[in-house]
């Protein structure tokens, strides 16, 4: 058993040493600008993306800010953040399904409408959390390699 939890010490355990630094500028220009940039180059289908900003940049704000802030320092800006991340879009999307509930739910609606429902948010919320995570990471990425060249 020691061979196995030898190295793992479990209240006096270390914390990681910080493999990234964050620059906050290039953090904030990049999580403020993926959004935005995401729905000005593909606003054209249909005007989704900008009602994706309405909706889902509280969330993307409130749940993807301190899991950024936290999972930078400690791995920096690989493609295992995008899973993450997309990871984060689900919790999105049963935050929506509680908002789609509580407050869009009508007395007349059934069940099935309410799963129908749910199941569009979900589907909503993923694919943006993951078309923003990985348009913040490639502009972060291009703004961190800049950084460091200059």
């Amino acid at each position: 058993m020691t061979e196995m939890f030898g190295n793992f010490v479990w209240l006096g355990r270390k914390p990681k040493p910080i493999v990234h630094h964050i620059n906050p500028t290039r953090f904030a220009v990049a999580f403020i600008g993926a959004p935005f940039l995401f729905a000005l180059f593909t606003f054209w289908i249909m005007l989704v993306p900008v009602v994706a900003l309405a909706f889902g940049l509280p969330f993307w704000v409130g749940i993807t800010l301190p899991f950024l802030l936290w999972y930078l320092p400690r791995f920096g800006p690989d493609a295992g953040l995008i899973t993450w991340c997309v990871l984060q879009g689900t919790l999105s999307g049963f935050a929506m399904c509680l908002y789609y509930y509580v407050v869009q739910m009508r007395p007349h609606d059934t069940l099935e409408d309410f799963l129908w429902g749910s199941l569009w948010w979900l589907g909503l919320c993923i694919f943006f959390s993951f078309a923003w995570s990985q348009t913040f990471r490639s502009i972060y990425c291009k703004l961190d390699q800049k950084g460091a060249k200059s």
